[in-house]
C-alpha cells in the first residue's frame, strides 16, 4: 500500500501520533506496520459499496413502513431495519475493517456477493412471509427459506473471518475477530427461533422465546459487534492513539464477559427466571461502562475533526446502556414494556452508532483516497446528531409522534449529506480522469 489512503488504516499505538500530520494524510500507516496484500483494501472497499448502500435503502423502507397499516405491526419496520440495516452493515462493516486492520486479503467477490444475495433475499421473503396470512403455507414457507437465507449470510460471515485471521499479518485485531465470530453464532441462535416465531411455533411458550430470540440478536449479535469494533474504530474515527489499556487481553476478556453476559440473561428467558434475565442484561450494562477504559480519550482537536461522528457514537452508546438497564426491569415485569426497551435500544443506541459510522465509511468508500479529508467533512451533521436524540427521547417519554418526526429529519440530513458526497466524489474522479 505504501502511502496510499485507506480510510481505516490500523490505529496506531507508536510514540508518533497521528495527530502531528495533516487532516488528509492522518490515517495513513506508521512507517514500518506490516503491510499486506496491495490490492486489499480497493477490494474490501469495491465489495462492501453495495451492501452499505443496500444497508441504507433497507433503514429508508423502514421508516416508510412505520405508518403505513400491516399484519405485524411495529415488528415489520423493526425486521427490515434490524436484519437489513443492522446487520447488513455488520456483514459489510466487519470485513472492511478485519481485511484492512489485519492486511489481510480480502475475501473472495464470490463469497462477499453470496452474502449479500442471501442477506437481502432472506429480509424481503421473511417480511413477506409474515404478511401473508398466519395459517397460509406460502407465507410459513418463505420465511423458513428466508430465514435459512440469512443463517447462511452469518455462517458465511464466520467463514470469510476465520480466512481473514488465516491470512492476518498482524494479530492485534484478533480479539475484534473473535468478537466477530462469537456474534455471529449467537445471531445463528437468534434467527433459527425468529424463523420458527414467526411460522407460528412455540405457541405456548411464545414470552420466554420470543426473549431468547431478542436477546441472541440484540446482544449477542448486534450488541457484541459493536463492543468488539469500538476500542479500534474510536481511534480511527478521532485520528488518535488507541488507549494505553486496551490490550488484545483486556478486549479480549471484554467480548467474552459480554458473551457470558448474555448466555446468563438466554438461560434466564430459556427457564422462565425473570431475575436471572435481568441480571444478565444488568451485567451487560456494567460491562460495557467498565469498558470505556479501553476507548481513547479524546480531546479538543479531535472533537473539532469528527465531533458529530463522535458525539453521535457517544450518546449512542449511553442510550444502549440506558436501554439494557431498562431491559433488566422490563423482564422483571416492570415498565417499560419489552417492545419499548427494543425501539430505544435500537433506536437510540444501534442506530445512532450505526449512523455515526456510516458517515464516516461513506466518504472513505466513495470519495476514495484523492480527498479523503474534504469528503469527511461533507458528513459533519449535528443535525444528524440532534434527531437521533431527539428520537431516543421520544420513544423513551411515549411520544410516538416526536419520535417519527425526528426519524424523517434524521434521513432526510442523512440523503442530503450523501448527495453532496456522491456530487463531490463524482467531481474530483472526473478531475483526476482530466488530468490523466
Amino acid at each position: 500500500m505504501g502511502s496510499t489512503f485507506d480510510g481505516v488504516s490500523e490505529p496506531s499505538k507508536d510514540k508518533t501520533s497521528r495527530d502531528k500530520v495533516s487532516n488528509d494524510n492522518a490515517s495513513k500507516p506508521m512507517k514500518g506496520s506490516p503491510q499486506g496484500a496491495t490490492d486489499r483494501v480497493s477490494a474490501v472497499h469495491s465489495q462492501a459499496r453495495p451492501t452499505f448502500a443496500l444497508c441504507a435503502l433497507s433503514a429508508v423502507i423502514a421508516a416508510v413502513l412505520v405508518p403505513i397499516p400491516n399484519r405485524t405491526g411495529l415488528w415489520l419496520p423493526l425486521h427490515v431495519f434490524m436484519v437489513g440495516t443492522l446487520l447488513g452493515a455488520i456483514v459489510a462493516a466487519t470485513q472492511l475493517l478485519a481485511v484492512t486492520w489485519s492486511s489481510s486479503p480480502a475475501p473472495s467477490r464470490v463469497l462477499a456477493n453470496a452474502q449479500r444475495i442471501t442477506l437481502f433475499a432472506g429480509v424481503a421473503m421473511v417480511a413477506i412471509g409474515r404478511e401473508l396470512p398466519i395459517d397460509s403455507s406460502a407465507g410459513k414457507a418463505l420465511i423458513g427459506i428466508g430465514g435459512t437465507s440469512v443463517i447462511i449470510t452469518l455462517i458465511l460471515l464466520i467463514v470469510s473471518m476465520i480466512q481473514i485471521r488465516r491470512g492476518a499479518v498482524t494479530d492485534r485485531y484478533a480479539p475484534a475477530i473473535l468478537g466477530y465470530v462469537i456474534s455471529a453464532l449467537f445471531g445463528i441462535v437468534g434467527i433459527v427461533l425468529g424463523a420458527a416465531l414467526a411460522s407460528g411455533s412455540f405457541s405456548s411458550d411464545f414470552g420466554a422465546v420470543r426473549g431468547v430470540h431478542l436477546t441472541a440478536n440484540a446482544l449477542g449479535l448486534v450488541g457484541i459487534v459493536i463492543a468488539s469494533t469500538l476500542p479500534f474504530f474510536l481511534a480511527t474515527q478521532a485520528r488518535m492513539k488507541m488507549a494505553p489499556f486496551a490490550t488484545s487481553g483486556r478486549i479480549t476478556a471484554s467480548i467474552i464477559l459480554l458473551a457470558i453476559s448474555t448466555i446468563i440473561s438466554l438461560v434466564g428467558w430459556v427457564t422462565s427466571t425473570d431475575v436471572l434475565a435481568a441480571i444478565g442484561a444488568w451485567c451487560y450494562a456494567a460491562i460495557l461502562a467498565g469498558s470505556i477504559s479501553l476507548y481513547p480519550r479524546v480531546k479538543r482537536k479531535q472533537f473539532d475533526w469528527a465531533g458529530p461522528r463522535l458525539a453521535q457514537m457517544t450518546t449512542g452508546f449511553l442510550w444502549w446502556i440506558v436501554a439494557l438497564v431498562l431491559l433488566g426491569v422490563s423482564a422483571l415485569g416492570g415498565s417499560p414494556s419489552l417492545d419499548t426497551v427494543l425501539v430505544l435500544m435500537v433506536l437510540g443506541g444501534y442506530a445512532q452508532i450505526v449512523s455515526a459510522s456510516l458517515n464516516y465509511f461513506a466518504p472513505v468508500i466513495t470519495a476514495g483516497k484523492r480527498k479523503p479529508g474534504e469528503g469527511l467533512r461533507l458528513t459533519r451533521s449535528w443535525v444528524s446528531f440532534a434527531a437521533g436524540n431527539i428520537a431516543a427521547i421520544g420513544v423513551i417519554i411515549r411520544v410516538r409522534e416526536l419520535a417519527a418526526a425526528a426519524v424523517a429529519v434524521w434521513l432526510c440530513e442523512l440523503a442530503y449529506r450523501l448527495i453532496l458526497l456522491v456530487r463531490f466524489s463524482r467531481d474530483t474522479n472526473a478531475g483526476v480522469a482530466n488530468v490523466k
